[in-house]
């Protein structure tokens, strides 16, 4: 009798564009940088702001370990055996994305999927080749991972789709973000929390300042993310204080083991009545921290983010000025990549897009919470099981 993919799965998890923690690690030092303090919301301010009020109702929700709430048909995923996915990561190197292929594969290989990981230095020219060369191989399901802009691509899915060949893409879009064009040559989608790790991070700065949060936004505008988390932060900031404003900086992926700390410093130098500092992917927090102390701002300027790196969840335990992450687990993104993917190879409808999607959850972890992690924080921890039981059951494989 075959063993639940629950007993045999590995537990990876790393975060969006974690390849650079290491290097920013190096390049900005994780010594102690004094307990981070800020404001505690009073029941006053609670009152006479009723949207203060929901986004800490919000912030309790996603403290909890995430439920599983996927509404899909049930179907016989064991009708995949045999079939080949191809699989095209954003690059090799890109930790986040080998995390998720790997588990990926893992589930594969337990319902006699096999495997094709197309190893890339991240050009456009590359996922092309991998296309046509998963098209040479007369792949059964192409999937793109955790990036790699299809439409830079369009005639190489294209050329799959006329192959009869589907293609996935996992963890790009946000759901309302995705282009028509896209959607007429994708077999499916797994969408990423972008925009909600924005409020939930917006929420944050605002409940610890009482309401009046000023937080310095960095940014990385060429990560296809990067535009729809700004615009979801600063509307919530506009629900949640209308007079307050914000400061945004833009730090290259590839600088920010170099620049990272330099233009946090410089930022909070030329605007003093910065409170918060949110930058978009928690591998950015490394250099942000050594930032924000070099400015004097221990403190007076603490940090939220989003992904749940370990590392930078060891932050936070470790009582630096990181006080929030918004995390999402790789294993559960993996194993939506793979409801997908198994719908398309057994024949099956994909989950549509919308609301009710392979959209992944978010767990917001902080002082309270960030224990559940271990001790140091291990990937995949603190998230539960319920996404392992609910697909077992979804792909008619529980005991």
């Amino acid at each position: 009798m075959r063993r639940s993919l629950k007993d045999l799965r590995q537990i990876p998890n790393m975060a969006f564009c974690a390849s650079f923690v290491a290097a920013a690690l190096i390049a900005a030092g994780c010594g102690s940088s004094g307990g981070s303090t800020s404001a505690a919301s009073s029941s006053n301010s609670t009152s006479a702001n009723p949207q203060l009020a929901e986004a800490k109702q919000a912030l309790a929700a996603a403290e909890a370990i995430p439920q599983f709430k996927l509404e899909a048909a049930k179907f016989d995923a064991s009708k995949a055996k045999g079939k080949t996915l191809f699989i095209i990561p954003i690059a090799t190197s890109d930790e986040f994305a080998a995390e998720i292929d790997s588990e990926m594969a893992t589930v594969a290989k337990q319902l006699g999927v096999k495997t094709v990981v197309f190893n890339n230095q991240g050009s456009p020219t590359e996922w092309a080749q991998g296309i046509n060369q998963a098209i040479s191989a007369k792949a059964s399901v192409i999937a793109m991972v955790a990036g790699g802009d299809p439409t830079l691509v369009m005639p190489q899915l294209e050329q799959a789709k006329s192959a009869g060949i589907p293609a996935i893409i996992v963890n790009y879009y946000d759901y309302e973000e995705v282009p028509q064009k896209v959607k007429e040559v994708m077999g499916g989608f797994v969408q990423g929390p972008f925009h909600e790790a924005g409020k939930l991070m917006a929420d944050y700065a605002a409940k610890q300042t009482n309401g009046k949060p000023h937080p310095l936004i960095v940014t990385a505008a060429e990560a296809a993310p990067s535009a729809g988390m700004v615009k979801s932060i600063q509307t919530e900031l506009k629900q949640l204080c209308a007079s307050c404003g914000s400061k945004v900086v833009n730090v290259p992926v590839a600088d920010w083991p170099t620049k990272m700390q330099s233009t946090v410093e410089s930022a909070l130098i030329s605007d003093p009545e910065i409170n918060y500092v949110l930058p978009l992917y928690d591998s950015m927090a490394i250099g942000a921290q050594a930032g924000l102390t070099a400015a004097g701002k221990v403190g007076k300027a603490p940090i939220a983010s989003y992904n749940g790196t370990p590392a930078v969840l060891k932050l936070i335990q470790d009582g630096h000025i990181m006080q929030m992450d918004a995390g999402e687990n790789t294993n559960w993104i993996a194993y939506a990549a793979m409801d997908q993917v198994l719908r398309l190879l057994s024949g099956v409808p994909v989950v549509p897009d919308g609301v009710n999607n392979e959209r992944l959850p978010l767990r917001v972890f902080n002082g309270s919470n960030v224990g559940e992690t271990g001790t140091p924080p291990t990937g995949g921890k603190g998230y539960g099981e319920q996404y392992v039981v609910g697909y077992d059951k979804l792909w008619g494989i529980a005991p």
